[in-house]
């Protein structure tokens, strides 16, 4: 009957270091899950980060376009005041000097002025455009791809979980059962 009896403890020991071994991983698991809940939170922070640099770059953006649109309407008024010197001097030497013929000489610099203003501010707005579209694209598809990450990132969290929840079902039906051993 002895035989028996020592079958059974070493069943038993065997058992307990299977259980050990349980044990150990699933502290590793729990380890590994403060890892990657570590991770998830530092893709979160450079999601921030990465939407503050581009609100920070379309301000940027709109203060330069701002800016170069001022540019231009200096620029335009100053060819305004240009060409109506010229056209003074036009008049000065033009041998028919009515009044009629000085008053369309002096809309047509106008006219041309607003021209090139016009001109000159739809490039301006257009290089703008691209140029905030081309940034916003790579800033978009930064954040997304981020966002993915994180997403799968959570995704494989409550995988783990679940399985560690098993696991521990399954430990706790072990240990119920060395009890009763």
């Amino acid at each position: 009957g002895q035989d028996g009896s020592r079958k059974s403890m070493d069943c038993l020991f065997v058992e307990r270091g299977a259980l050990r071994a349980v044990e150990r991983r699933m502290i590793d698991k729990s380890k590994y899950m403060d890892f990657l809940e570590a991770q998830l939170l530092r893709m979160s922070q450079l999601l921030m980060t990465a939407e503050k640099k581009a609100e920070e770059r379309k301000k940027k953006n709109e203060e330069t376009s701002t800016l170069q649109s001022q540019v231009s309407e200096m620029k335009a008024k100053l060819l305004q005041l240009e060409l109506q010197d010229m056209s003074k001097g036009e008049h000065f030497f033009s041998p028919t000097n009515t009044t009629n013929q000085q008053e369309t000489a002096a809309d047509q610099p106008e006219e041309l002025a607003l021209t090139l203003q016009n001109d000159a501010n739809s490039s301006i707005d257009d290089a703008n455009r691209v140029a905030s579209k081309s940034q916003h694209n790579e800033e978009e598809i930064e954040s997304r791809t981020l966002a993915s990450k994180v997403m799968s990132l959570e995704k494989r969290i409550d995988e783990i979980k679940q399985q560690n929840e098993e696991k521990f079902r399954i430990y706790q039906r072990l240990e119920s059962r060395m009890d009763e051993i």
